[in-house]
This record gives structure tokens, sequence and C-alpha cells, in this order.
């Protein structure tokens, strides 16, 4: 009896001895197969935080809160990858080690990668289930802010003037009496979900009608308005008075000019109190600077932003620069300005920079400016130095472009920008003015929707050296010889022309920039290939043009 027991407890024994022998040859045995284990669900779990991190990127753009706990399981995860990144780095090494260094197989060195895998993988499954929540949904849906909201967080401490003007505007929304404080076809457009909102679901609507020019017809645009749609309200922007009488608005609110106190107050937050506060005669020259810019708060952020980091010995000539008048035939209204915004030129130094400026006037009013387009006509213009590439022209202009809007005479627009139309004006009148430093002298007709033919006012011209007519309806063109001898950029694209007279380029052998995309042009006539220092060519988008064997003889295009 007691022999039975001893050969049942030692075949026990040999039995576990046994099972665990084997578990361990097994860790030694299948040691690629558990690291590819790992590995696999490591690269699973990483492309999901992927996928779940362009969500919180999508939430975060439209304001949304993220769900409580998932930025939590985000850093958690990056944690869990990149251990596991690092034991197979160390595993990586490891296997060299061995099998390269050593006469044979290291069955420790398996047995040790092969038993931690094992026991690594459950916690990335784990972490991969505990993530499937936020694959479908990372963010509560947030409220768009009222326009109260954003009034409170606007900082006019200290500027009442325009603190004034914000209040009268939010108490004419609230005013149940009040209903109404261009490109016809841009309204439209984005009036229709507007419209359905107010007559269809009733809800409350306020419509923005930004920098109107004149006398609108509210039903012609298909904005619902009067006394029978109480629930929208229209707020219109004009630098024209007679334009907003004209439309009977039923509350008119001035923005006026800042006083001297609170346009000293804006221009030292530009600049920074600090800058000011230590040096007594920068701050005695920077109060003069800031009389000279009249209370325009555009003019204050311009001249502001030009200075900040520069020496007194700046500030002193920009002083002189701003008490000089601008040109006589300016008209008065925008003179003062055009004096701010040239010394804001003038203080580029960038010569990319300079011409960026100069290129954004030639698009039309407000319209949102691609800087490839940019970079494109800078290369055929050969304003970049030392270029290798059109990806280095993009990234030169960019350059251009941050200079210009930390400046704030551009405006950014996601990866495009906007000119402001009133820095357009100074920039064209930069171009006309009577110094003519820059030696470029510009014909814009952008923008024209009543414009289905140009004949310039006259055949030739000797001082033209870039003419824009872009965004128009032309269908038309001259058929006779234009005599431009400097001109050496021509835009027209984004119009309605078939056909180009085979004549009209006769006059204009300097061009080097020559863009007709966007248009019905069917075929291209030989006197194209007398521009032969054309550089710059866009046809894009002109659907019906088959042959273009003759852009061939044009050498130098890029």
């Amino acid at each position: 009896m007691a022999e039975e027991v001893t050969n049942t407890v030692v075949g026990k024994i040999v039995d576990l001895l046994f099972s665990a022998a084997k578990w361990e040859i097994d860790y030694v045995r299948n040691c690629t197969k558990n690291v590819d284990m790992l590995r696999n669900e490591a690269q699973k779990l990483k492309d999901m935080t992927d996928r779940i991190q362009q969500r919180i990127h999508a939430a975060k753009e439209n304001g949304d809160v993220l769900l409580v706990g998932v930025q939590n399981w985000m850093d958690m995860a990056n944690i869990e990858i990149s251990k596991a990144e690092e034991f197979l780095e160390e595993e990586a090494n490891a296997k060299k080690t061995c099998f390269n260094l050593q006469p044979c197989v290291n069955l420790s060195t398996l047995h040790h990668y092969s038993k931690m895998a094992i026991n690594y993988t459950p916690f990335l499954l784990q972490h991969q289930e505990d993530g499937q929540t936020y694959e479908s949904c990372v963010s509560i849906l947030t409220r768009t802010p009222i326009l109260v909201d954003l009034y409170q967080t606007k900082n006019l401490d200290d500027i009442d003037t325009h603190k004034l003007a914000l209040r009268e505007i939010i108490e004419g929304i609230k005013d149940e009496r009040t209903r109404m404080t261009v490109d016809v076809e841009k309204i439209n457009k984005n009036v229709e979900v507007a419209a359905k909102r107010i007559m269809i679901n009733e809800e409350k609507v306020l419509i923005i009608l930004d920098d109107i020019w004149e006398q609108l017809v509210l039903s012609d645009l298909g904005i619902p308005c009067g006394n029978e749609h109480m629930n929208c309200k229209i707020l219109l922007t004009s630098r024209r008075m007679d334009v907003c009488e004209g439309m009977n608005v039923d509350r008119n609110i001035c923005v006026n000019a800042l006083k001297k106190k609170e346009a000293w107050v804006l221009f030292k937050r530009i600049v920074g109190d600090e800058k000011l506060a230590n040096d007594t005669s920068m701050e005695k020259i920077a109060k003069e600077v800031t009389k000279e810019c009249g209370g325009l708060s555009l003019i204050i952020r311009a001249v502001g932003n030009d200075l900040k980091n520069k020496s007194i010995h700046v500030w002193e000539a920009t002083l002189d620069r701003l008490r000089n008048h601008a040109p006589l035939e300016i008209h008065q209204e925008i003179r003062k300005t055009f004096t701010h915004l040239k010394l804001s030129y003038d203080l580029l130094g960038s010569k990319e920079a300079k011409s960026c400026f100069l290129l954004c006037s030639l698009f039309s009013e407000d319209e949102i400016i691609d800087t490839l387009c940019l970079a494109e006509y800078g290369v055929g213009l050969r304003i970049f130095d030392n270029l290798c590439s059109i990806n280095d022209a993009r990234k030169r202009i960019q350059m251009a472009v941050d200079t210009l809007t930390s400046s704030s005479v551009l405006l950014s627009e996601g990866n495009k920008v906007k000119m402001h139309d009133v820095v357009r004006d100074v920039a064209l009148l930069i171009t006309s003015s009577s110094d003519g430093e820059e030696k470029e002298k510009f014909l814009v007709e952008a923008g024209n929707k009543d414009t289905t033919e140009w004949q310039p006012r006259n055949r030739t011209s000797e001082s033209y050296t870039k003419i824009s007519l872009m965004d128009n309806r032309i269908r038309k063109l001259p058929d006779h010889e234009l005599h431009f001898p400097l001109l050496d950029t021509f835009l027209i694209r984004y119009n309605l022309l078939s056909i180009i007279p085979d004549e009209f380029f006769r006059g204009m052998k300097e061009v080097k920039v020559l863009d007709m995309s966007h248009n019905k042009i069917r075929s291209l006539q030989q006197s194209l290939k007398l521009l032969t220092k054309l550089i710059t060519l866009d046809l894009s988008l002109n659907r019906s043009l088959k042959e273009i064997c003759i852009v061939g003889e044009l050498k130098l295009l890029d």
C-alpha cells in the first residue's frame, strides 16, 4: 500500500516536472512566434491611436469637448506602444548578438524574450479593447459661441470707443424691432441654407453682409426680410453712410477712430509695455507715432507690428516718414491710410515679401489667394534668387506670406491668404504713385461680372508692367495689335474666352507670365510663339483645348 502511494506521488511529481519542462521548452521553441504576435498587436494599437487622434483633431477643430477618459487612454496607449517598441528593439539586438557573435544559439536569450512577449501581449490586447469606444466617438457636441460670448472674450479693456460700438451692435441685434442695421452670386450661394432655417424651421438667424459698397435689394438675393420674417436680423458693414441710409437700416452704428488714450493702449499692447517702459526716448517717439496713426486700429496694428523689434533709429525714421503726406492725387479718405501702409510696405525689407505683396493686389477684391499660384507667378517673374524647384519657390513664398501676415498687411486663411480691400487699394496706389520706386505700373480690372469685352483705353502704354483681367466674363479681346513694351505679366484666368485674336500678343513680347486658365479656349494662335521670354504659362481647365504643339516652341517655359 505504501509503495503504491509512493508511486502515485512520484508519478504526479514527474508529470508536473514534465509539464513545467514542456512550458519552458515551448518558450524557446516558439520565441519567434510569440515576439511576432506582440509586434502585430503593438501595430494594431498604434493604428488605433492614429485613427482616434484624427477624431480628436477634428473635434478640437470644431470646438467640441473631448469625452472624459479619451486623452488619458491616448496617453497610456502611447506609453504601452513605446514600451513594446523598446522591447522589440532590445530583442532584435539580442538576436544579432546571439546568432552573429556566438557559435551556438543562446537558449536562455530565446527563453527570456519569448516569455516576456507572452506576458506583455495581453496588456496590448486589453488596451485595444478599452479603446473601441473611442473609435466611433471622442467628443461631446458643443454649441456655437453666441455673439455675447465672443464680445466677452475680446480684450477691449481701456478701449471704450470699440467697446461702445460692440455694445450698440449687440443691443441692435437683441431689439425685436430691428431687422437690418457685392457680389450677388456669392451671397446667393451662401443664403439658401439660412433662408430654409428662417422660413421653414423658424429659427432665429443673423446674416452679416460685410463691406457693402452699393445698395442691395435683399429680396433679389433671396434673403427673407420684412415684418413677416422678424426672426431674421441683418448686420451690414459699409464705409459709405449713403448705402446704409438707402437700404433703410433701422439703426446706424458708427465705429469711430480710437481716442488718443485708447490708441496708445492698443499700440503698447502690440509693441510691448516693457519695451517702452524701460526706454523713455523710445516711449516719447512711440507716442508721436501713435498720434500719426490717426486712431485707425488697422494702421496702429500694422505699424506696431513693423516696429516692435526694430531699433530706435528705425522708429525715428518711421516717425519722419509718417509726418510726410501721401501723394496729393489720392482721395482724402484714404490718404492717411496710404501713408501708413506704404510705410509698412517699405519696412518689409525682403524683396520677395514686397513682390508677394504687390502680386496679391492683382487678384479680385476679397479673393482667397492660393500660395501655389503666387509661387508660380514668382518663378516666372524671377523674384527668387538661387531657386532649386517649384517646391522651393512655394517655401519661399510661404516665408514671404508669413512676413506679411505678421505685419498685418495680409490675412491668413488656412493655407491661403487674403488681402484686405483697403490694403489692396494701397498696393495698387503704390504701383501708380508719382515716386515710382518699384518701377511697376499695374492695370487691374478684376472681379467685374459685367465686363464681357475688354478694350484698353489706349492701344499703347509705355509704362504698364502687369495687367490683370481675372474673374470677369470676358468673351472678346481686341483683334488688333496692342503695344505694351514693358508688360511682363498678363492674367486673364476665370473668363469666358474661346478665341484669342492672332494679333493680340504681337505687341507684348516681354511677357514672362501668362495665365489663361479656366476659360473656354479651343485653339492657340501662332502669335503666341512670339512670346519668347515666356516662363510661366497656365492653360489649365480649358476643356476644349486639344492642340498645344505650339507650346513646344516656347523654350523658356518651366
